[in-house]
């Protein structure tokens, strides 16, 4: 048999189980792309911080859903229209090293005693103070005990959300309300407050060697200079997978021609 046949038939085998290792590879990766958990937690501090024209009576009963009350009696031309800030904070999260925070989600279990309440901003509490995003305004306080939800799995307020922030006990979430008509009242009770943390694995802001690196999108395989998809790295040597100049899908190493593989 001619050496040129030989050399074909070895291509084709080994070109085979390269694209094997490639897929499988590539199916790693993504698994450990959708690696993603959540924890779930109640704060252990809720107090009724200014400013605010009323403040929440009995504010630590929204630490469990357990039928007891934080109340707020919010009375046009009366004890005022704007309640203080529900303050919960200290949920003890845990995150394990690693992990990157992709979003908060908040619930807090409320009702009011007549239509004319509703939200006046929902905010996360950074370092002891309100800070981000201000989100649910204008949402109204329903009538009957419902959870209104803020945030999402991917949402981060706006703000930096590094894992040592989320972990602290200054960490939690800025709840105010007011009456939504310039006359009647309204008490708004909340029975619970809770924080929804979701993190996936750090890949994607790793550092330069690692397999992600900043700027990286979800299910990419690149380094800084690489060619977007390509599997190497700027200044590769022999034996990686890929070096700079190579074409996109080959396999070779300095020294080989484009479409060897050894």
């Amino acid at each position: 048999m001619k050496p040129g046949a030989i050399s074909r038939r070895s291509f084709g085998l080994h070109a085979g189980a390269a694209g094997g290792l490639l897929a499988l590879l590539a199916a790693i990766i993504l698994q450990r792309c959708n690696i993603v958990s959540e924890q779930t937690a109640s704060p252990t501090n809720v107090t009724s911080q200014s400013p605010g024209d009323v403040a929440w009576s009995a504010p630590a009963s929204a630490q469990a859903a357990d039928g007891a009350f934080a109340e707020a009696a919010l009375v046009f031309g009366g004890a005022g229209t704007l309640s203080e800030y529900l303050f919960a904070i200290d949920f003890n999260f845990a995150i394990p090293s690693g992990e990157i925070v992709n979003g908060i989600e908040a619930r807090v279990l409320a009702k009011a005693s007549s239509a004319n309440a509703e939200v006046d901003g929902v905010r996360l509490i950074i370092g002891g103070s309100p800070a981000g995003e201000i989100k649910g305004a204008d949402t109204p306080v329903p009538q009957t005990l419902q959870a209104l939800t803020f945030g999402g799995g991917s949402d981060r307020w706006a703000v930096d959300l590094p894992r040592a922030t989320v972990q602290s006990a200054d960490f939690g979430l800025a709840f105010r309300v007011r009456l939504a008509v310039p006359f009647g009242g309204a008490t708004v009770s909340v029975d619970h407050v809770e924080l929804t943390v979701h993190t996936s694995a750090g890949v994607f802001r790793s550092v330069a060697g690692q397999m992600f690196v900043p700027g990286s999108t979800a299910g990419e395989v690149f380094r800084p200079g690489a060619v977007k998809a390509q599997l190497f790295a700027p200044g590769a040597v022999a034996g990686d997978l890929f070096t700079p100049g190579a074409a996109k899908g080959a396999v070779f190493v300095p020294g080989s021609q484009a479409g060897q593989i050894r």
